[in-house]
């Protein structure tokens, strides 16, 4: 016995409790006696009104543009292609949720058409003002502009290329009616446009930059490890290949990565400059790396000197390949004591002081103090034999070029009680001892 093959036709008509269910593709879509408005001949005049999906009744808009824009564009003209059907197919392959709440949607007309084995390619969504829509039609472009009925609202309308050319200005096919008899209205019938989806049956032809610029023409660094990031803009705006290249001059300087960022490595000038990938159009910045002085270190933090010394102070700078000037400006906040010039210190005085380098506002200092040596004096007697009551005069001998100022000597003795001293150094003997 033989087995009859079983052909299964992509539309089946199924009888369920008197009721017939229609199917496209295996996805039901309506019943019959509903199907015939979804399926309205003329595309045109599709409308959300028109739809078996009460969803796409009230916000299906969109698809319904898109499903106009791929009957107009040949991309499905079967008899049984309607928005209905476009719906269900977003909704198998993710581009539509439940609630007609498109997900990705500006591609959904381009998987479509991959599907039906065909091209399309999507632009962008570019402005949708008189000049940019009469580029597009005049390039056989397929244009959805979203519009505005009402502050807050979108609605989606599909150009009308044709009747455009014919009536000279812009017309677009709506999808609002709740019939299927809404015929195509000026653009102008719409109080606000915000921007056009637009698509084309070949390839975009390659719009070449003319140009690039940076957001920044020079930069200056103060030290090495610091960053900045540039940022390229290629011109014109619609340009098919807005990838720029990255180059530094002198990588031991500074370094670029491909995203515009760059290090500062080292002391010096490099010219970074940006590539068009397409045109080889460039734009330069110029990186200027200077190392700033940081801190002064004095050779010396604390010193104690005696009158007439002489000492040389050396100053180190950190980072010792610093770019700033090293002009040193140096001083004494009590030049009776000390003195200095260009570090040279002279102990002029008894006493204190503070001597200060500055350079580029960062100073170090070197404390003073300043004092007599002891064999800078000496008396013309150091034993003198004395009966009791006697009096003899002490003289100190001492140099007195050292010394700035007037000299106030004190006298003391060890113990009254054998000899006293008065201020003028006479010494009086009082009793016999040492």
């Amino acid at each position: 016995m033989k087995c009859k093959k079983t052909i299964v036709l992509i539309l089946v008509v199924l009888i369920l409790s008197g009721l017939l269910t229609v199917k496209y593709n295996g996805i039901c879509i309506g019943n019959v006696e509903e199907v015939q408005a979804a399926s309205y001949d003329d595309y045109r005049y599709w409308s959300q009104g028109a739809s078996d999906i009460p969803g796409v009744r009230k916000y299906g808009c969109w698809i319904v543009a898109q499903s106009k824009m791929l009957y107009e564009a040949n991309i499905d003209r079967d008899s049984t292609f309607n928005p209905d059907v476009y719906y269900y197919w977003e909704v198998k392959n993710g581009y539509v949720n439940s609630n007609i709440y498109q997900l990705n949607g500006a591609y959904a007309p381009v998987a479509y058409a991959n599907q039906k084995g065909k091209n399309l390619y999507y632009h962008g969504f570019l402005s949708a003002t008189d000049d940019q829509l009469w580029k597009n039609i005049n390039a056989g472009y397929y244009t959805i502009v979203r519009v505005s009925t009402s502050p807050g609202k979108y609605h989606y309308v599909m150009v009308a290329n044709d009747i455009s050319k014919e009536k000279g200005t812009i017309y677009v096919y709506d999808s609002t009616s709740v019939t299927t008899s809404e015929a195509p209205k000026a653009l102008s019938a719409y109080p606000t446009r915000y921007g056009g989806y637009v698509y084309s049956l070949n390839a975009p032809a390659e719009v070449i930059p003319n140009g690039v610029s940076l957001n920044q023409t020079s930069i200056t660094f103060n030290s090495k490890g610091e960053s900045a990031t540039l940022t390229a803009t290629v011109y014109p705006s619609n340009a098919t290949n807005k990838n720029v290249t990255w180059v530094s001059s002198d990588t031991s300087v500074a370094t670029v990565s491909s995203s515009g960022v760059i290090n500062s490595v080292g002391i010096g000038t490099a010219t970074i400059t940006a590539k068009t990938a397409s045109g080889g159009k460039i734009a330069c910045c110029t990186v200027i790396v200077k190392q700033s002085l940081k801190n002064l270190i004095l050779s010396d933090e604390k010193l104690e000197l005696i009158i007439g010394d002489e000492k040389e102070l050396t100053v180190k700078y950190d980072p010792e390949d610093t770019t700033d000037a090293r002009d040193l400006i140096w001083s004494s906040d009590n030049e009776e004591v000390v003195t200095v010039d260009n570090g040279k210190i002279v102990a002029v005085g008894i006493g204190n002081a503070v001597v200060t380098a500055v350079c580029n506002n960062i100073n170090a200092s070197c404390q003073m103090s300043v004092d007599y040596a002891d064999e800078l004096f000496s008396l013309n007697e150091e034993i003198l034999l004395m009966g009791g009551g006697t009096q003899n005069t002490l003289e100190l001998l001492y140099d007195s070029e050292p010394f700035a100022n007037d000299v106030y000597i004190s006298w003391e003795s060890s113990d009254d009680n054998i000899a006293k001293v008065s201020d003028n150094g006479t010494v009086t003997a009082l009793k016999k001892g040492i």
